[in-house]
């Protein structure tokens, strides 16, 4: 009832859990109680939750006619959330000494979690500890814990964060072990290991660009659309760099082609290139981009896609602009405006409520220019035959008359000096 109660009545099911716990019987029951209640304590009552760890750990020993393994089990759990206590105050010695601890009772299965854990924690990394792990793993054909939900167990996400650390660009024996035993072993071929590869690389925090680009030396082998989501986000990861991004980009490009759908990821992707070339006055080629992506966004129903478009029709606008070409920098500016005016969401996937705000302005701005022609950028008016001073994101700092760099300034090439 006490275990029950967790889900709709937390006080009354704190209640039940007490008063079992205060009869300390050392048997099935009081192990529960405890456990169930230390787990489901506040943040703030973590000094209780430790000491109710304490006291199950403390119980395994004073137990009769309870299976070892599963007094195991138990000390395992209790000292390895007493591990995540000290974690969370940053006492790290604490940590490492009770998770070395848990190690002594753990299951095969559990220790792969722990030993996992105790490499992360250690300042200098004892690689034997990941040989263990691996080894352990294919060694003993440990399988996915399908009938516990602890932290411990074995799961797909620790399968992931495992592979993750096998990779070494330098050496990929013990890499390529693990992968091809989850494939065959863990998933009898019903998953393919270069799928795994890449749900692993959404998941690192230092291999993510060197396990995308295994998979993408491997194309011939992997379905057509792994391959055009990698494209996608070794472009996406290389975005401030313009020979890399373009290296991703352009294959991703043609990849893009042969796609029926498209999404938000694909938009910011596309606007990311625009930019790119708007930023290097490669006007032709941006619009190139934008010509590649409208013919895909025609088409498009959903509402959310057709508000998250407006960034390329922004784009349009800003390079017709650029050349000058009233008719159409006016047709997409009204586009943009539209789609903002239409929607009643306040930001897009990728811009803020200021930024919407911005674009509305600069398009409203391209439209008034032809009639007023006044500079929209600087709080300062000019006049078009006016001289003025800018700097580009380059460095070069330029003087010209204010209608040689109009749209230059509109497009965010360079800046008023």
């Amino acid at each position: 009832m006490g275990v029950c109660k967790l889900t709709d009545n937390i006080e009354e099911a704190f209640t039940l859990l007490e008063s079992i716990i205060a009869i300390e019987t050392n048997d099935f029951a009081y192990h529960n109680a405890l456990l169930n209640l230390a787990i489901n304590l506040p943040r703030d009552k973590e000094s209780i939750a430790f000491d109710l760890y304490q006291k199950l750990y403390d119980s395994t020993f004073k137990t009769k006619d309870i299976k070892e393994d599963e007094l195991n089990k138990l000390r395992t759990l209790a000292l390895y959330y007493q591990a995540e206590i000290y974690s969370t105050d940053k006492n790290y010695i604490n940590t490492l000494k009770n998770l070395r601890k848990a190690k002594k009772y753990a299951s095969d299965s559990d220790s792969l979690y722990i030993l996992y854990s105790e490499y992360m924690l250690e300042e200098k990394k004892n690689e034997d500890l990941k040989e263990e792990l691996i080894r352990k793993m294919i060694d003993k054909k440990i399988k996915l814990d399908t009938n516990h939900s602890y932290p411990i167990s074995f799961s797909e996400i620790h399968l992931l964060h495992y592979i993750d650390l096998a990779f070494q660009s330098s050496n990929l024996a013990l890499f390529n072990e693990i992968i091809n035993y989850a494939e065959i072993h863990i998933f009898n071929n019903e998953k393919n290991k270069f799928r795994l590869i890449y749900e692993a690389s959404h998941l690192s925090n230092t291999n993510q660009i060197e396990l995308l680009n295994y998979i993408l030396n491997s194309q011939y082998e992997i379905e057509e659309l792994l391959h055009f989501k990698v494209l996608k986000d070794l472009s996406i990861l290389n975005s401030s760099e313009y020979k890399k991004f373009f290296k991703y980009f352009n294959e991703y490009k043609e990849a893009f082609k042969n796609r029926e759908n498209i999404d938000s990821s694909d938009i910011l992707l596309f606007a990311l290139a625009i930019k790119h070339e708007s930023d290097l006055k490669n006007i032709d080629e941006g619009l190139k981009i934008c010509n590649l992506i409208s013919t895909k966004l025609k088409n498009i129903t959903d509402e959310e896609l057709i508000f998250e478009s407006l960034i390329i029709y922004y784009w349009y606008a800003t390079l017709y602009f650029s050349m000058q070409n009233k008719e159409k920098s006016i047709l997409y500016a009204n586009k943009t405006i539209e789609i903002i005016n239409e929607s009643k969401k306040e930001r897009t996937s990728a811009i803020d409520e200021k930024g919407l705000k911005n674009i509305s302005k600069q398009m409203t701005q391209i439209v008034d220019s032809w009639i007023a022609r006044v500079p929209f950028i600087s709080k300062k008016k000019y006049g078009r035959n006016d001289i003025v001073k800018v700097k580009y994101l380059d460095g070069m700092i330029k003087e010209t008359k204010y209608k040689r760099v109009e749209a230059d300034i509109f497009a965010e090439r360079c800046d008023f000096i």
